[in-house]
């Protein structure tokens, strides 16, 4: 699931991906924090991840998402009246892609892409070399397989660098950007068991990307960023028996992000409040209804607070959590 202003009215929309009907939703936003009747728009086999980034640099945001089943990705994109009329399918040499990340990687207009390809264990860069094309596809082996990935100037040398969250083993393999969108490996960081998210975020205040991740040990924990690219050991916290996904995002406008975890044992997200070099405080937990996954942190109501939006798999609904903080 991802937010974003398809249609220019100040609002963010919601897009998710239907994995058993091979086709992406798209929920307007209305006044009040309301989504309008899903629209819907075919895909690739088995969507899996899906991001927003304006790829043909024209000021709106188009939508790219990755299937797992025909090992390709699909570029929606915007009309300018926020409708995905145009559609683009790019393979992506690897195989069973789950993971994406967007930004500015070393191409030309336009944002890049990477993705992280499970089944071969690589990560493609796609780069985006002209206002509706990628040159090349270029891809890096990891190993240890790629399950989630995450985009930061890691090393401290003015380049995005990518993390990757290795799902065959207990760890986060770095490949760092030499400036051009080329990559070489990078250190490798114990996380604690094999990683099926990972994201970033300055979290201790020192201006450098720190490490979250979920690994299959049913564990969130996080990791500092020590400079060079390398990162102290993983710090657990405490969550429920079946955490899914997780988002990171300041809820409390102290400009510390707070940390999300959906967790499906529970039937609700757990809230960890940012505490910069003390790391996260006690854990908060809100019903969501049955099966959350995928939440993210944004204002979706427009009144200066972000809040929480999840997806409940069993209802086929999206929940609102609205944020009662003073801004």
């Amino acid at each position: 699931m991802a937010l974003a202003d398809f249609d220019g009215d100040g609002r963010l929309d919601v897009v998710n991906t239907n994995p058993a009907t091979a086709t992406v939703s798209v929920l307007r936003a209305e006044p009040g924090g309301e989504f309008s009747a899903a629209e819907t728009y075919a895909v690739g086999a088995a969507p899996n991840a899906v991001m927003a980034a304006d790829l043909d640099a024209d000021g709106y945001e188009d939508v790219v998402v990755a299937n797992a089943a025909s090992d390709d990705i699909t570029l929606l994109f915007n009309d300018a009246s926020g409708h995905l009329s145009n559609s683009l399918a790019i393979g992506t040499h690897g195989t069973s892609p789950v993971a994406l990340a967007t930004g500015e990687l070393g191409g030309g207009a336009g944002a890049d892409v990477a993705v992280a390809n499970r089944g071969s264990r690589d990560v493609s860069v796609l780069l985006n070399g002209s206002r509706v094309g990628f040159a090349q596809v270029v891809t890096y082996a990891v190993g240890a397989g790629a399950a989630g990935l995450a985009l930061a100037d890691f090393d401290g040398d003015g380049d995005r660098d990518l993390a990757v969250g290795n799902d065959l083993a207990p760890r986060v393999t770095l490949l760092l950007n030499d400036g051009r969108g080329a990559f070489t490996p990078g250190p490798i960081t114990e996380a604690g068991g094999a990683v099926m998210q990972v994201a970033a975020a300055d979290l201790n205040d020192d201006n450098r990307p720190d490490l979250v991740v979920l690994t299959s040990e049913k564990s969130v924990a996080w990791l500092l960023n020590l400079g060079g690219g390398k990162f102290a050991g993983p710090v657990r916290l405490k969550v429920g028996e079946g955490p899914t996904t997780f988002a990171l995002g300041d809820l409390d406008d102290d400009a510390r992000p707070e940390l999300v975890v959906a967790d499906t044992s529970l039937a609700s997200i757990i809230v960890f409040r940012g505490r910069g070099a003390d790391g996260f405080g006690d854990p908060l937990v809100y019903a969501t209804g049955s099966s959350p996954i995928s939440p993210l942190v944004a204002d979706v109501r427009g009144d200066a607070r972000r809040d929480i939006v999840v997806a409940n798999v069993n209802k086929d609904a999206v929940s609102v959590l609205e944020n009662t903080c003073s801004p």
